[in-house]
């Protein structure tokens, strides 16, 4: 504060908004990435080179087969679109983006056991779960800029925050 005129000095520099900002950049970006990796995997998982080789397990999917695995991610993320923005009204952003983050960490890490035990038909539950869950990414993090930043620098965070999950997904 300025004593002479009673008006609030200027703070430049890096604050606890811009801390967050980066954390809620690499969630996203982590959560993009584990959307994405299943693309990648699954060009090894059913690769019929491999198949005599006893070490590998090798899945015997088709083309249809690994569409519908691939696109389930999606009918969860289409469903779950406007009950997360609500969701994120109610309950606010932070558990949200929370849940999401662990229930995605929890699937990623158990795929592989879940793909060798259940099926492919499991992996697609697994991936609608994946885009319910990250589905609610998006209207959590608006909820999260709403309370934690000035109105003044809302678009230009979330313009940095968007365009970094985009530019570091590299997978």
């Amino acid at each position: 504060m300025n004593s002479s005129k009673g008006i609030p000095e200027k703070n430049y520099g890096y604050g606890v908004r811009h801390i967050q900002m980066l954390c809620m950049t690499l969630n996203l970006m982590a959560l993009f990435i584990a959307r994405s990796s299943l693309g990648i995997a699954i060009l090894a998982m059913t690769d019929m080179k491999k198949r005599n080789d006893p070490e590998i397990i090798v899945y015997e999917w088709d083309k249809r087969t690994q569409g519908v695995i691939l696109s389930s991610f999606f009918w969860g993320y289409a469903v779950m679109q406007i009950p997360g923005g609500l969701l994120a009204k109610r309950y606010g952003g932070k558990p949200i983006v929370l849940f999401a983050l662990l229930s995605n960490a929890v699937i990623c890490v158990l795929l592989p056991s879940i793909v060798h035990f259940g099926g492919w038909q499991i992996v697609c539950a697994c991936r609608v779960l994946m885009g319910m869950t990250q589905a609610c990414l998006l209207p959590s993090t608006i909820t999260l800029f709403g309370k934690w930043l000035p109105v003044h620098e809302v678009t230009s965070y979330s313009g940095i925050v968007y365009g970094g999950i985009y530019r570091f997904n590299f997978t």
